[in-house]
């Protein structure tokens, strides 16, 4: 129950930032900024993918390991999921800039939708480490029986980023690059497990 209980709790928080994310889009700035996100949101699933990939592999591994009474071996697969995570969020971070218009426009970005679907994707693209550092350090934080801080900073994490959102959505008057602010910030915020 602890565990269980906690995670859903996250994931509602985490349910209620998209449904906001929405709202704030199509009310603060407007249809074409909607159609931006539905071409940017394939970009969140790839990192949401690549993190889960990595955080529950990199969990299973060590979670054998401290089964079989390997601390040290843990504490290693930590280690080197987190350098893997870094570098290829790095190389994905870096390819998608290079080939952004491309990629943008493959995935049905109109020249009407493009402008507002790049802003999400530059800010979306350079912090794409910290997203994907951040959700492999939640999962191992829950391996560490630490499903608590790790809650903590999920609830936290989207909390803020509804926050943020709406202020750089109608004070700011930032796009979609708030949109994708909010993203970064729901994921990222629990790179501070690490």
């Amino acid at each position: 129950w602890k565990y269980s209980v906690l995670a859903l709790v996250g994931i509602l928080f985490s349910c209620l930032a998209v449904i906001l994310d929405g709202f704030f889009m199509g009310n603060g700035v407007g249809s074409m900024a909607l159609a931006a996100i539905a071409v940017a949101v394939i970009f969140m699933y790839f990192a949401m993918g690549l993190s889960m990939m990595l955080g529950i592999g990199g969990t299973t591994v060590a979670g054998i390991k401290l089964g079989d009474g390997d601390e040290e071996g843990a504490r290693d697969v930590y280690g080197t999921i987190l350098v893997f995570g870094l570098i290829v969020s790095v190389v994905v971070g870096v390819l998608c800039m290079i080939f952004m218009k491309p990629l943008l426009t493959l995935l049905g970005a109109t020249p009407d939708v493009y402008p507002y679907a790049a802003d999400y994707a530059k800010v979306f693209f350079a912090m794409i480490p910290a997203c994907v550092l951040g959700q492999i350090a939640y999962y191992f934080c829950r391996l560490a029986e630490k499903p608590t801080p790790a809650a903590i900073f999920f609830v936290a994490g989207g909390l803020g980023a509804i926050v943020v959102e709406y202020i750089l959505v109608f004070k700011c008057h930032w796009g979609t690059a708030a949109s994708a602010w909010d993203f970064v910030i729901g994921l990222a915020a629990t790179i501070f497990l690490i």
